[in-house]
């Protein structure tokens, strides 16, 4: 790792103001980077220890970019159950990267307030701590953080004879030692109401193993000195996790035999990991003493009445007990304590007391420890001086009952099951009886001694984790002639479906697997259950040193009197087991008997009603068959009818379909050629248009010509006029001529009617312009006209087809056709009158009234009509010519 990485690591030590909950766990979920994180889960206490650092590995440019961008630091903080997997957000802590502080600079834990939290009356806090570490590469004194996304395993090991916890894989092995060492107030805690004369020691456990110290008689003087010690074997890292998460709090409890009558909560989480961090543990011991104070059980009753009781602590009564915690590297040498009474504690049996009496000096040197470490013992642990165990023991018995089994894959053979489990306080294996034959696969039989019963004590929570660890574990084995007994499967029960064990018996009846190599070779219906029996009553004190010579006396007796009753004991029960192996054999035989007959009886039974109900199923099924059969005689005739009714619909609608296309091709020949004749008649209609429209020009123009030779002749009259009004005037002047005055009289006369005739001439060829371009027009108008009602007209009786043809009506299609087809040839009769009265019409008001000009019309239709000649002839254009000039000339 190089010196560009950088750990942002939150340190999350402690926190305060939260509500008890006995069932329920803390976890803390980091977020950061779309990264996830979780700690530890931790008791949900007042005052939990979490003690854990949550780190993210970055490079100094993403811390820069991320203060950049204020990337903010999410810490989500859930409370769950144990037993489910549902965790529940009670609140959430938001940090910002920028207020880290880095390594030279080394900040303080602050208490932050959780967010929307749950508990919105305790106001919740946690001590966070944000820091940014340069990545060391190698460094002894460091604790170097890893991601808290699981739980670190913990194995139980042994060497030479040294029993130690391995956290994680490899490390160093250190030793966590609690020493107690004194005590203040103590006697505030003996009820006013309830004397005690049992004396008093001190209890507590260190990961599911009772420690019980040394008793004294009197509190108001020093009690012995004693130290208890674990061996844990990992990493620096990882024993910081296992300390602060899991033996973190320890309670510890003043009892006076069977009454616990305070307690005392030591929290040692943040001091552990501050010494971590700042010492060598291979040359230095991690010490810290911590002074804690007692509160009083409420369930002794009259701490109020007490004389000691003092009236502004109504749960604090003044009494404190002081700790000391140390963790050391094995090479270390531990601190001697001051007390003379250190000694070492070694597993005792509950209820069986170890012969006392005074050490040696030598004992004392030697024994200089109480080393406890996560052993499977189903005694207490305690000490050499008090050998009881104040958590009550109860008593249990575990039943199972192999109901059927059957095995797929295997035949011709004889299986039986055999299974052990230790901790029910034999390592015997126990079997299922004589082994019984399997003649097929997938045979269902039953083992000839399916049940048995198992009687033990221990601790309820020794109980319960040792049912949710190890499984009970059934072995199914094979017995043939040809070789020896093997193992065919296996099959793991359950147990920890019986957990709580309560005093009502939890039965369990399960259909299991019978695996072997990761697959199923067949089932086992076993059923199972648990009862709890009630706490044992016995509880053993032990009186202080003063009396040990009398205590050794009592118990050699006491031993004597064990030995004696448990000889005759075995005598009475061995001649009981005798006699009761023997009824029952006798009575195996009997019931084997009357079973035989039994199944010879059903066998006989069964198979008259076998052979009776295959009689009645055969008539049955006979039946169905031939009402079967008829139905699907029915159902072919009817399906060849429709078949035959399918294939003429087909053929007249393939019929219908080519009439259609026909009458649609005949419409769309006769639809282009009306359009051509249409299209032909219009070309014509605007050929004629035009040959009238240049003849009326050149009307026009000839008009104007005899206009402007009648303007000329006005002209020369009127200077005629005026030379003979001169000639007038002078012959007036000379002497008047009748002749001449009338002669003047006759041009005037002249005179007004050439000017009459220009006028009316002027006249005529304005109307007949404005009539000619009229007529011109209505043509035009009335074509268009024609035209689009024809189209209209068209293409309304087409989508009158189209509908048609959906509806396959061939012969309404043929018959619209024809009145289509008449239709088309009235209107083009209609239009062809239209034409010819328009041509009449137009004959009538513009034709000159010439003699000349209408022959040479009657001859042009006459030569037009016979069909000899067209327009295009040249004796037509000479018609035409010619009655171009008439019309100028007229």
């Amino acid at each position: 790792m190089t010196d560009e990485k950088i750990m942002l690591v939150v340190s999350i030590t402690a926190g305060r103001n939260f509500p008890q909950h006995k069932d329920k766990q803390l976890i803390v979920e980091g977020r950061f980077n779309d990264e996830k994180l979780y700690s530890d889960p931790v008791a949900h206490l007042s005052a939990p220890q979490i003690n854990t650092e949550l780190a993210w590995e970055l490079d100094r440019k993403a811390v820069h970019h991320h203060k950049i961008q204020r990337t903010p630091i999410k810490l989500n903080i859930f409370a769950g159950n144990p037993s489910s997997d549902k965790n529940e957000i009670i609140g959430y802590i938001v940090l910002d990267l920028r207020g880290a502080s880095s390594s030279n600079h080394t900040s303080k834990a602050k208490w932050m307030p959780l967010l929307s939290s749950k508990y919105s009356k305790f106001k919740p806090e946690l001590s966070v701590e944000l820091n940014l570490e340069e990545e060391p590469s190698d460094g002894a004194n460091n604790v170097l953080q890893e991601n808290n996304s699981g739980k670190l395993p913990v194995e139980t090991k042994e060497e030479n004879g040294k029993p130690f916890l391995q956290i994680g894989k490899g490390g160093s092995m250190y030793i966590f030692s609690l020493s107690l060492l004194s005590g203040e107030r103590l006697v505030n805690l003996i009820p006013a109401n309830r004397p005690v004369h049992d004396g008093f020691y001190w209890f507590y456990q260190l990961r599911g193993n009772d420690v019980v110290h040394e008793p004294f008689s009197e509190l108001t003087s020093p009690f012995p000195v004693e130290r208890a010690s674990l061996n844990i074997q990992g990493l620096k890292k990882n024993v910081c996790r296992f300390l602060t998460a899991e033996l973190c709090p320890i309670e510890i409890h003043l009892c006076s035999g069977e009454q616990s009558l305070g307690h005392a909560m030591v929290q040692f989480g943040q001091n552990l990991t501050k010494a971590l961090k700042e010492l060598d543990l291979s040359k230095d011991v991690a010490r810290f003493p911590v002074t804690v104070p007692l509160k009083p059980n409420p369930s002794m009753g009259g701490i109020k009445g007490s004389p000691h009781f003092d009236l502004q602590f109504e749960t604090d009564l003044g009494a404190s007990l002081k700790v000391e915690l140390s963790i050391r590297a094995e090479d270390v040498p531990q601190t001697p304590l001051n007390s003379t009474s250190e000694q070492l504690a070694q597993p005792v049996p509950r209820g069986l007391p170890k012969p006392l009496g005074p050490q040696s000096s030598e004992e004392r040197q030697n024994n200089t420890d109480h080393e406890i470490a996560d052993i499977d013992y189903s005694e207490p642990t305690t000490t050499s001086s008090h050998l009881v165990a104040p958590q009550v023991h109860a008593h249990y018995s575990f039943s199972l009952e192999i109901q059927n089994l059957r095995m797929k894959e295997h035949h011709q053979i004889s299986v039986y099951v055999k299974y052990s489990y230790s901790f029910f306080g034999s390592s015997k294996p126990i079997f299922s009886g004589a082994p019984v034959p399997l003649h097929m696969k997938s045979q269902q039989v039953k083992l000839t001694e399916p049940f048995c019963q198992f009687d033990f004590a221990c601790a309820p929570k020794q109980l319960e984790n040792q049912f949710r660890a190890v499984p009970l574990v059934l072995e199914v084995w094979a017995r043939s002639e040809n070789e020896a007994d093997r193992a065919i499967g296996t099959v793991v029960v359950p147990i920890e479906k019986l957990l709580p064990a309560n005093m009502k018996p939890k039965i369990a009846n399960e259909n299991l697997a019978v695996a072997l190599d990761n697959r199923v070779v067949g089932d086992i219906d076993i059923k199972f259950w648990l009862e709890n029996k009630g706490p044992i009553k016995q509880q053993i004190i032990i009186p202080p040193e003063n009396a040990t010579k009398q205590r050794e006396e009592d118990l050699r007796r006491m031993q004597e009197k064990m030995n004696m009753s448990m000889d005759k004991k075995r005598e009475d029960l061995e001649k009981l087991q005798f006699k009761t192996a023997l009824d029952l054999q006798l009575w195996k035989d009997e019931q084997e008997e009357e079973f035989t007959k039994y199944l010879k009886a059903k066998e006989e039974e069964m198979i008259k009603r076998i052979a009776g109900e295959f009689t009645r199923r055969e008539q049955e099924r006979d039946q169905i068959m031939n009402t079967r059969v008829s139905q699907y005689e029915k159902m072919e005739k009817q399906l060849r009818k429709t078949l035959a009714e399918a294939k003429k619909a087909e053929t007249r609608v393939a019929d219908q379909e080519k009439e259609l296309a026909r009458l649609r091709d005949d419409l769309q020949s006769e639809k282009d050629r009306i359009r051509q004749d249409a299209k032909t008649a219009f070309e014509q209609q605007k050929r004629e248009l035009l040959g009238m429209l240049k003849v009326e020009r050149a009307k026009t123009g000839a008009a104007e010509e005899r206009a402007s030779k009648y303007r000329q002749e006005l002209d020369e009259t009127d200077h005629k006029y005026k030379s003979l009004l001169n000639e007038l005037e002078i012959s007036k002047r000379q002497a008047p001529d009748p002749h001449l005055q009338a002669e003047v009289k006759t041009l005037l006369v002249e005179k007004n009617e050439l000017e009459k005739r220009i006028d009316s001439l002027t006249k005529a060829k304005q109307h007949y312009k404005l009539q000619w371009s009229r007529a011109i027009k209505e043509v035009a108008s009335m074509k268009e006209r024609e035209i689009e009602s024809a189209e209209v007209k068209l293409r309304r009786k087409q989508e009158e087809m189209e509908e048609m043809r959906a509806k396959y009506q061939a012969a309404q299609v043929h018959q619209e056709m024809i009145a289509e087809r008449d239709t088309i040839r009235a209107m083009k009769s209609e239009f062809k009158i239209t034409q010819k009265s328009f041509s009449n019409v137009y004959a009538q008001q513009y034709e000159p009234e010439d003699s000349g000009y209408r022959k040479l019309m009657e001859d042009k239709d006459q030569l037009l009509k016979s069909g000899a000649y067209t327009e295009h002839d040249q004796v037509i254009q000479e018609i035409n010519r010619k009655l171009r000039e008439l019309s100028c000339t007229g």
